[in-house]
């Protein structure tokens, strides 16, 4: 695949988030097999820099339309502002008559359609309908998007886990600690997983909160409660989040809306049992009962449960964070979204 220039189109590297995270393992570990070049279409800044990216993103893909004859745009889009300007640059590599693969990574992307005016979505589901291909991130994003365009044109290729353990390491705290990774509010469940470490009264644990969004809120809600085993932070930089996963004995992330969330995968790629809910492609990842417990969205008596029952039991989380360790190496190393990417592009190619 050498041969062919293949663009990736999305979000600023410098950006936090879940595309971000997934450009950039393509670029650092799968270079070798591509050839990529990376066009950053958002800076996340502000509006004027945005403006700026969005506007040097129209030009290079004017550009390389016409430079590169055999050329492929993978682009990379969640809902909303980012599918509206991503649709824009899908439009420019269409009028070119370039192969345009639309990576859909937006945790809410059913209700951006469902909600979206007669005229909106008229036009949403076009551009469904004109790209070359369309990559989600789970099956039942699959089936969902079934409804709307031939299922063929759909593939699905799960996000990487670029931490990853190949042997289970112990831990050994005193204490356990249970992390959180995310933007901090409601569609992450941040507020639920308050009330639930709420619920567990005088049980012995930590739970550690790393994340962007309302963590002025949060903290407030966590100091007028005086729940001193909460500690809230914001964002670390990514060259610590493995030291982060390496002292956690477990990860909760009871989320409303998802489409396949790196902090996941990462944990199990580092041997922890994860908690999480029945949304988007987690329970492809999180098997219930096996490598951690999948609850439905908002149940803060059965979040509590499975959190009092993994606290209490240490055998169980590392039986449970072994398992972890084995689903990533079946279903999310490095290697496996290669092939997955190389099968894509050979038949777009072809």
């Amino acid at each position: 695949m050498k041969q062919f220039r293949i663009f990736l189109i999305g979000p600023s590297l410098g950006t936090q988030g879940g595309i971000s995270s997934v450009i950039k393992i393509y670029r650092e570990k799968l270079s070798d097999r591509f050839n990529f070049k990376h066009i950053p279409s958002y800076s996340g800044d502000s509006r004027f820099k945005d403006l700026l990216y969005f506007l040097y993103a129209i030009v290079a893909v004017l550009f390389y339309s016409i430079y590169y004859k055999n050329s492929i745009y993978h682009i990379h889009t969640a809902s909303r502002g980012s599918f509206l300007r991503k649709s824009t640059l899908a439009r420019v590599c269409l009028f070119f008559r370039k192969p345009v693969i639309l990576h859909i990574h937006g945790a809410q992307f059913d209700q951006f359609i469902e909600n979206s005016r007669p005229g909106k979505r008229k036009r949403i589901l076009r551009l469904l309908d004109s790209v070359s291909s369309i990559v989600v991130l789970s099956y039942s994003w699959m089936e969902f998007l079934a409804r709307y365009v031939h299922k063929d044109k759909i593939t699905v290729i799960y996000n990487p886990s670029l931490i990853f353990d190949g042997r289970y390491k112990r831990r050994n705290n005193n204490i356990p600690n249970i992390l959180f990774m995310g933007r901090l509010g409601q569609r992450k469940g941040t507020y639920d997983l308050i009330k639930a470490a709420d619920k567990l009264g005088k049980s012995e644990f930590l739970l550690k909160m790393y994340g962007d969004g309302e963590v002025s809120e949060i903290k407030g809600i966590v100091r007028d409660k005086g729940l001193d085993k909460i500690l809230v932070n914001s964002w670390v930089p990514h060259s610590e989040v493995g030291s982060l996963y390496e002292t956690a004995d477990i990860l909760v992330l009871p989320s409303y809306a998802e489409g396949l969330p790196m902090s996941v995968l990462e944990a199990m790629g580092k041997g922890l049992p994860v908690i999480s809910t029945k949304v988007g492609g987690i329970p492809e990842a999180v098997l219930d009962g096996e490598n951690g417990f999948i609850i439905d969205p908002g149940d803060v008596e059965a979040l509590a449960a499975k959190m009092q029952t993994l606290l209490q039991d240490k055998s169980l989380r590392e039986r449970m964070g072994r398992r972890s360790l084995e689903i990533v190496r079946e279903k999310f190393s490095v290697e496996r979204i290669a092939a997955d990417l190389q099968k894509l592009y050979r038949n777009l190619a072809s």
